[in-house]
């Protein structure tokens, strides 16, 4: 493909922002759409419809959200100068140099939110409705609001000449904001009005409410836009770099860990689904006492493992639960290192903002996780922002917190009312996901930021260690696990003991009821014996081998079986104690042999109430075998992503091969533009036998045609084509404007004209 670009002189003679963008060369124009996307979903017909996008009051105001200190102080002076001004003069409001403003304004010249060359530099006009009608703090002229300003040289004589109270007034509206309200019934605010007004130095704009003349301010400045340079960002204090990769490894398989045990446990009893959205306080402090973390964190996991596409609603007997996905059980198949960057990634992109947890609304209702409304567009945009800042420091660091905040608050000044709150936060959640260790960007962080999920899992997993295939079994009835442990030994100890703490060592504590559970899963005595023996690198403690023989010999005495359902013990002085146990009276037991009893309740029942009176019953078949209880795993769907999680499809990014041929595609449709026919807009011929013999005339001597062509979706369009045949009412023809040879319906053809 070939480049086009204009001389310089063309730019500068261009009359409007459409000439200017033609003006421009492939590689400007690929590198506008790729930095503002919008402007090429759908792809535009020609240049002026770039032009009318760009100016478009929504896309301006998100190209000024991309903005720094610098940038953005450039447009407020362009906005003082009425709009446009020279480079030099801009350079002069901010007290920069005029190469430094240069720069700046070939930003914004480069983002088609200023066009024109040094000499006159020309903000597109909605601009100014976007940042409001007092730039830099500075009012309206003296002459659109009716008055008339004194000369810069006499401002600050009259000043000085003035009232301490009318001064303090005058001094108050300085650096902004310009207006100020007064009451009437005031003596005191009304006398030193009339003295700034009868001074020239405020105009009273209606009754009560006055304001500070943009060339009375200026000069009350000493004619500089701001009290301190744009150009200068804030400097942030460091300390000798600790070894943050080595600090964060361990949370980052932590939270990994912890993730992995938050689905597993609801995966057979998930937490119900809000009535209005989300997951309640109780369960996210249960959560938080299980995985030992506060209940802060607790919510961020459970908002981490739905934006992962972890976790999402289920339907289990018309109650709304929430559950693990199937993308679950793959997810935990993958090495600690890839599930790792799979969480960040999910985490960096998403727009929810965990901070606004535990606050109300605007409705003062609860903001729980999960719940609608805590989506923010800007926030992934504050996050990168956030670990980008860390990564020039990456050497120096680590730093602190509020100094982060204050440098991204100069980078973006526009990024949203949330944007503090959300560095702040970012930096906290780094931390708990080892994306940052000790304050400090980590070599997987930085790799994360650069180069995407692949690369920081590859610098990760060196770091991460094999996983541990024994435990310490103490004589308190506790077995340590010095590691992580690999994922079947972690599956059977989960089943025979419960989690004490975890950490980077997990303490597991084993008790009749978590002995009896393996039992219960059909596990012979010798198994468990076997078990403990050859998974430990201790002996196995008398105490333990007690505790698992004496519920092994209790285990299975009491069996339940259908008859309706019954009860049947080789011992009959126990079916005795409970038929006579008040705490079982609700069975309503009947005894039919010394050694059965019958009852109307369910299984399930059953086996529960036995188990809380302090027995060990076993389930049986008809023929007399064990029957074990099915365990009940819960899986929802694959959760859709809803459009308040992502951005909108005219924002996602573009490559630099789409947009050199999207740029390919508008000049084609300029030049269709410059070939319309005079009266071609107004004057459609749909399907008219002039138009088909117009294509076949320039089928048979292989000449081009203009055409008016309305797609399936309405959509009308122009196109220079080359046709090649008309036939059974379709045309085949070459595209001047996608470059390839495709087919058209005739009767959607509007007008014909040669080209």
């Amino acid at each position: 493909m070939g480049t086009s670009r204009r001389s310089t002189a063309d730019r500068a003679s261009a009359r409007t922002l459409a000439d200017d963008l033609r003006a421009r060369d492939d590689t400007e124009m690929a590198a506008l759409f790729v930095t503002r996307p919008d402007l090429a979903r759908p792809t535009p017909s020609d240049m002026t419809q770039v032009a009318s996008r760009a100016t478009a009051r929504h896309s301006v105001a998100a190209a000024l959200d991309r903005l720094d200190t610098l940038a953005l102080a450039c447009v407020d002076a362009l906005l003082v100068l009425d709009g446009a001004g020279r480079t030099a003069d801009v350079a002069g409001l901010l007290g920069v140099e005029p190469e430094v403003a240069g720069a700046a304004l070939s930003v914004l010249r480069s983002l088609a939110l200023a066009w024109g060359p040094d000499e006159d530099v020309r903000l597109v006009r909605v601009v100014s409705d976007v940042v409001g009608p007092h730039p830099a703090g500075l009012g309206p002229r003296a002459a659109a609001m009716g008055g008339r300003a004194p000369e810069p040289d006499e401002v600050q004589t009259r000043v000085t000449a003035l009232s301490p109270p009318a001064r303090r007034l005058v001094e108050r509206l300085i650096w902004g904001p310009p207006a100020a309200h007064f009451a009437h019934d005031r003596v005191e605010a009304r006398t030193s009005v009339a003295e700034l007004v009868g001074a020239g130095l405020l105009v009273e704009v209606e009754t009560g409410r006055v304001l500070l003349p943009r060339e009375v301010g200026l000069a009350l400045r000493g004619g500089a836009l701001y009290a301190e340079r744009p150009d200068v960002a804030p400097d942030i204090a460091t300390t000798p770099p600790p070894s943050v990769d080595r600090v964060a490894v361990g949370a980052a398989l932590e939270a990994v860990r912890h993730v992995e045990a938050l689905l597993a446990g609801w995966s057979t009893a998930g937490p119900a689904v809000l009535r209005a959205g989300g997951v309640g306080v109780r369960e996210v402090r249960a959560l938080s006492v299980s995985l030992g973390v506060g209940e802060d964190q607790a919510g961020f996991l459970v908002e981490l493992a739905a934006a992962a596409g972890l976790l999402s609603r289920v339907s289990d007997q018309g109650e709304a639960l929430w559950a693990p996905t199937v993308g679950f059980d793959t997810w935990t198949t993958r090495p600690a290192a890839t599930r790792w960057s799979h969480l960040v990634t999910a985490w960096l992109d998403t727009e929810r903002v965990t901070a606004m947890v535990g606050r109300r609304d605007d409705r003062d209702r609860l903001l729980n996780p999960l719940a609608p409304g805590l989506g923010r567009r800007t926030a992934p945009d504050a996050r990168r922002l956030t670990l980008a800042t860390l990564a020039t420091l990456r050497q120096q660091a680590p730093v602190r917190p509020e100094e982060v905040v204050t440098r991204v608050r100069w980078l973006r000044p526009r990024l949203g009312a949330h944007r503090d709150m959300v560095v702040h936060r970012t930096l906290t959640e780094a931390g708990w996901l080892g994306v940052t260790g000790m304050g400090a960007l980590t070599s997987a962080g930085a790799a994360l930021l650069d180069e995407g999920p692949e690369a920081a899992a590859a610098v990760l997993a060196p770091s991460v260690p094999e996983p541990v295939d024994h435990v310490l079994l103490q004589a308190d009835l506790t077995a340590v696990a010095p590691g992580a442990l690999s994922r079947e030994l972690a599956a059977t100890i989960g089943v025979m003991a419960d989690v004490e703490s975890r950490g980077g060592a997990t303490v597991y504590r084993f008790s009749s009821a978590s002995v009896r559970r393996a039992l219960d899963a059909g596990w012979p005595l010798e198994q468990v014996h076997n078990f403990l023996r050859d998974h430990s690198a201790t002996p196995v403690p008398q105490p333990l081998r007690f505790l698992v023989d004496d519920t092994a010999r209790r285990h299975g005495r009491l069996r339940v079986g259908a008859a309706t359902l019954y009860l049947r013990s080789d011992d009959p002085t126990e079916l005795d104690a409970l038929c006579a146990d008040p705490a079982l009276v609700g069975l309503h037991l009947r005894r039919i042999a010394p050694t059965v009893a019958l009852t109307d309740s369910d299984e399930e029942t059953v086996v529960r109430d036995l188990q809380a009176a302090g027995h060990a019953p076993l389930a049986e078949a008809l023929d007399g075998s064990v029957h074990l209880p099915e365990r009940r795993v819960l899986r929802a769907p694959t959760r859709r992503r809803q459009p308040s999680d992502r951005t909108a499809t005219a924002h996602a990014g573009l490559s630099d091969v789409e947009a050199l041929m999207l740029v390919e595609a508008v000049r084609a449709g300029d030049v269709v533009a410059t070939r319309r026919p005079p009266g071609a807009a107004t004057k459609p011929r749909p399907g008219s036998l002039d138009a088909l013999a117009a294509l076949r005339e320039a089928a048979q001597v292989s000449g081009s045609v203009w055409m008016s062509y309305m797609d399936q979706t309405g959509t009308l369009s122009e196109r220079v084509v080359d046709p090649v045949r008309v036939d059974a009412g379709w045309l085949t023809a070459y595209d001047h404007r996608s470059n390839v040879t495709r087919q058209f319906a005739v009767h959607r053809i509007r007008r014909v004209a040669p080209a």
